[in-house]
């Protein structure tokens, strides 16, 4: 019944029946073990990446393994500790090494991150998850964060165990620490709290503050003392150390693959399969090696694709910035592309150079802290506007799409001073889109399409008339 779709996720014959009872037992929980919701994830995952990229089936394998992991976590380990991004990889990669080395009593890893790339790219599922948070404590209409809603749902509804410890990202969000908080008491579990320092002075960036780095690194050691106390499991700078190899990986493919496309003329691939990697850029798993054979992979095939000169958008097509990812569902990513566009490169995907810079650092806590603080998007507005001005300027874009999660307060501070620094700085059109990178009930491609096709075709007639002059 699932074969053909297990096997578009990269699985061969030889391991659906090697692990056929936990397919099927994961299925079951998730509510997909039927012939119609089978059909309709082949359908859905084919409409979310492009299958026949040998990269996408390695990358998705991973996801669906790392998925049933999660599902099944109570019911294969003593002890669950649940992770929430945006997070430091390293760290969660250091946890489950050392969880592993322990005899694997204890799971560790981002069972709703991998749920909703799960869920909504492949079984298109999230659904009942939001409908539900939205009933506990998170009701519509009130912008709360749709990632957390997907959590409280996915627990509820007996889709993710309740974990023994969850800890909780305070690098970036402030819902994520306030829900955690509320399902802790209502589901009895602990929280452990990363903290982050968003307000810092205007400009200061990238000019780390000292303070904030080595208190936002404390909480990452009270967190891992935690994790030992609770499950015994200690992790060590060796494994610390291999996080950050492994992340060094990742990110040396991943500026590869965002520099392939953003020279290529016609753009390769769609920037819907680039949300896999990406994806494994921020969530930690316990297949790295086949994680970075996937990555790898989608480097090769980039490549061939460019030397051979195949292309998802017209030669000389526009180039436009595309300021957010839609995790759970890429076709509003594909429509921007079907309109025209091309898309050198999208979110956060490229490292500007200030994030490149060498660390003062030997406490490999403190490394991962100030590693956080290099992403411009984590400490302040002017650091945001400065990275969407650089990349803009070094991509030679042609316009902006400054789409944003309009739930997430932090991320909703800055599209409309971006969109004036653009127009005012660089002089190139730029358009402010309200959107929602986890639930795109209210934001489909459809719906986003409506906003964008008179834009996109401004867009073309400004480069054409630039053309002429």
């Amino acid at each position: 019944m699932y074969s053909n779709l297990f096997k578009m996720c990269g699985y061969t014959d030889e391991e659906i029946e090697e692990q056929r009872p936990r397919i099927e037992k994961a299925l079951e929980r998730m509510g997909v073990f039927n012939e119609a919701a089978i059909e309709h994830a082949e359908k859905t995952v084919q409409a979310n990446y492009d299958v026949e990229m040998v990269s996408v089936q390695k990358l998705l394998w991973v996801f669906m393994h790392s998925c049933i992991d999660g599902v099944l976590a109570r019911d294969e380990h003593d002890y669950v500790i649940n992770c929430n991004w945006p997070f430091p990889v390293q760290m969660t990669l250091a946890m489950i090494a050392a969880a592993r080395e322990a005899g694997g009593k204890t799971w560790v890893g981002m069972p709703v991150q991998v749920l909703w790339m799960v869920g909504g790219t492949v079984f298109d599922i999230l659904t009942p998850m939001l409908e539900r948070g939205e009933l506990i404590g998170q009701p519509v209409g009130k912008a709360h964060c749709s990632q957390y809603q997907i959590y409280t749902g996915a627990i509820d509804l007996g889709i993710l165990p309740k974990p023994d410890l969850g800890i909780g990202s305070g690098w970036f969000c402030d819902q994520a620490a306030e829900t955690e908080e509320m399902m802790s008491e209502l589901y009895n579990f602990e929280i452990a709290y990363l903290d982050g320092v968003n307000d810092w002075a205007w400009n200061a960036w990238p000019n780390l503050d000292e303070r904030a780095v080595k208190y936002s690194a404390n909480t990452i050691k009270l967190a891992l003392k935690r994790v030992k106390e609770i499950t015994g499991i200690e992790t060590t700078e060796d494994q610390l150390k291999a996080g950050f190899k492994y992340v060094a990986k990742w990110l040396y493919g991943m500026q590869n693959i965002t520099r392939m496309i953003g020279a290529a003329d016609p753009q390769p691939i769609s920037q819907a399969n680039v949300n896999l990697p990406y994806g494994l850029w921020a969530i930690a798993t316990d297949y790295p090696d086949q994680a970075v054979d996937g990555l790898a992979t989608m480097v090769r095939e980039v490549k061939r694709k460019i030397d051979e000169g195949e292309g998802v958008v017209p030669k000389g097509a526009p180039r436009v910035y595309l300021a957010l990812r839609t995790n759970v569902d890429t076709t509003p990513i594909r429509m921007v592309e079907e309109l025209g566009l091309c898309l050198p490169t999208v979110f956060v995907d490229w490292l500007c150079p200030q994030e490149l810079t060498k660390s003062t650092y030997t406490d490999m806590v403190d490394k991962i802290a100030e590693g956080l603080y290099r992403r411009p998007q984590l400490c302040d507005a002017s650091a945001a506007l400065m990275y969407w001005k650089t990349l803009c300027k070094d991509f030679n874009m042609d316009a902006a799409i400054i789409s944003y999660a309009y739930n997430c307060r932090p991320w909703a501070v800055d599209p409309i001073m971006a969109k004036l620094d653009l127009q005012k700085e660089l002089g190139i059109p730029a358009i402010v889109l309200e959107t929602d990178g986890y639930d795109t009930r209210n934001y489909s491609a459809e719906q986003l399409r409506t906003r964008l096709e008179s834009f996109a075709e401004v867009v073309k007639m400004n480069k054409e008339m630039k053309a002429a002059a």
